[in-house]
C-alpha cells in the first residue's frame, strides 16, 4: 500500500473540512522542520500556534516551573 497524498495534505483537508482556521503545533528539539510546517500551514490560510515541549530541553526546575 502506498499513500496517495502527503500526510500534511490529508491533515489540512481534514482541518478545513471540520471548519478549523487555527491549528496548534508542538515540537521538541530542532526548530527547522517546525518552521517549514508553519510556513506550509500559513500559505494554506491556517493560523498557527506553535510551542516547544519541555521548553526546548530545559529542565522545568531551571525554568522556574
Amino acid at each position: 500500500m502506498h499513500p496517495t497524498k502527503p500526510r500534511i495534505v490529508d491533515i489540512m483537508e481534514f482541518a478545513k473540512g471540520m471548519g478549523c482556521k487555527r491549528v496548534g503545533e508542538a515540537y521538541c528539539g530542532e526548530v527547522g522542520p517546525s518552521i517549514l510546517l508553519t510556513e506550509i500551514l500559513e500559505i494554506n490560510d491556517f493560523k498557527v500556534t506553535a510551542i516547544f515541549c519541555k521548553l526546548g530541553g530545559i529542565e522545568k526546575e531551571k525554568a522556574g516551573l
